[in-house]
């Protein structure tokens, strides 16, 4: 595949946190980076923040009110095996920051196994020893800084 041709899928991720210092990793049924921050694709004609409203009811069920964008992006090449299916480069993940709803309950996908289908509130360093990609982890650790500060 001519892969210089190829884009970046627009992709959103939400860090959702607790008052008390903790976030939600999901994880993925996959044999590598299995757990990572709640994510998925932009469609077309939504805007990002539209994507990850959308992305967290379909992963968790979760109705979130306020959004706070981020800066930060992480941009990512997929194996071969995925440019070849998708038809893109990788993924240009584009972060926000939500308050975990108190009120609400996660409820899976059940219908969908590519989704999370469980999930746990973690701090840093129980992230750390789950997260597999330490430029991935460096992207959690600002989040989480964002998330948490006064």
């Amino acid at each position: 595949m001519n892969n210089h041709k190829l884009t970046v899928r627009p992709c959103v991720a939400v860090f959702l946190y607790t008052e008390d210092g903790r976030f939600l990793l999901a994880e993925k049924n996959r044999p590598h980076n299995r757990w990572q921050i709640a994510q998925g694709g932009v469609e077309e004609g939504e805007s990002h923040a539209e994507g990850a409203r959308r992305e967290m009811r379909e992963e968790l069920g979760l109705e979130l009110s306020h959004l706070t964008p981020t800066s930060l992006t992480y941009i990512y090449e997929w194996p071969e095996v995925q440019k070849k299916l998708r038809g893109f480069w990788g993924q240009e993940v584009h972060f926000f920051l939500a308050k975990l709803p108190t009120d609400q309950k996660i409820k899976y996908n059940a219908a969908d196994p590519k989704e999370p289908q469980n999930s746990k509130l973690v701090t840093l360093a129980e992230a750390e020893k789950l997260i597999e990609n330490p430029a991935y982890f460096q992207i959690i650790q600002k989040l989480h800084a964002q998330a948490h500060q006064a």
